[in-house]
């Protein structure tokens, strides 16, 4: 299926406190909506400082680097949205990298990333 012309957008930028919200919006090559289109995320924990043991929420409580689908499906409208949290203060030179994909495994936008200074 052909939802290359999907979009992907984020509350706010990443900045290694709170919670942000991101939206999916699968739309085909003539920009219609897609319902029912599960996408899959990629996650990459960065931990080059062991001094605390960071947890992030992205569906579920994260320590590692995972890829895994979207739990929900989109509606109607072709939407689906999930979090990304930040549940501990992050070492320097650690963070979070997470990459919408289809289900093709091709790349939908720009990863949401944060690697703190």
């Amino acid at each position: 299926m052909d939802v290359l012309k999907s979009t992907v957008t984020i509350s706010a930028p990443l900045n290694g406190v709170g919670t942000r919200i991101v939206t999916v919006k699968a739309l085909d090559s003539n920009s219609n909506p897609i319902a029912g289109y599960q996408f899959n995320l990629e996650i990459i924990i960065t931990n080059n400082d062991n001094t605390r043991a960071e947890m992030y929420g992205v569906q579920e409580i994260l320590q590692g680097s995972k890829t895994k689908p979207i739990t929900e499906v989109t509606n109607a409208q072709g939407e689906v949205g999930f979090d990304i949290t930040f549940f501990t203060a992050i070492d320097s030179g650690d963070g979070i990298s997470v990459q919408v994909k289809t289900i093709e495994n091709q790349n939908i936008g720009l990863p949401f990333s944060y690697i703190n200074p």
